[in-house]
């Protein structure tokens, strides 16, 4: 039927042959390292059985929003995406990231002829101490200056 074909389509053709190469053939050329997601092959199996109704509902993840209800977890299949961020908040606050964070006391970066130091240093100040959250920001400047020195 049209729908195994297009997901097995997915699956052989569009997945390893434009979604994967490409992102491969982008980030080695960024000088960054992609990790894809590892699926089970015994859950794709799985998945390919399912009837056609609960492949084709409305909303990303359906299914497993659905079973995590009926398990009593509508708290987590109703809240927001969060992503894979690092804690960077807490390894700030904690003392973990010192190491990375003294090259931010260099006086000879470069990105302090673009940006006056006192801002950055301020935030580091503030997210140390707890009363601001300025981790994002922090880890730009930081990324930013390492580039800058390395170009």
């Amino acid at each position: 039927d049209w729908l195994n074909w297009a997901q097995q389509q997915d699956m052989v053709e569009y997945l390893p042959k434009q979604v994967l190469a490409l992102s491969d053939t982008f980030t080695m050329a960024h000088g960054l390292e992609l990790r894809v997601p590892y699926l089970d092959t015994d859950l794709v199996h799985w998945a390919e059985q399912l009837p056609v109704e609960f492949r084709l509902q409305s909303g990303p993840k359906w299914l497993l929003k659905e079973l995590l209800t009926q398990l009593d977890g509508k708290k987590y299949a109703q809240r927001r995406k969060e992503g894979f961020g690092l804690p960077l908040g807490r390894w700030i606050q904690t003392g973990e990231a010192d190491d990375w964070l003294s090259f931010l006391n260099r006086n000879d970066l470069v990105l302090w002829e673009h940006l006056d130091p006192a801002t950055p240093r301020q935030w580091v100040k503030a997210q140390q101490a707890g009363k601001a959250d300025f981790a994002q920001e922090i880890w730009n400047v930081v990324t930013v200056a390492n580039w800058l020195e390395q170009h």
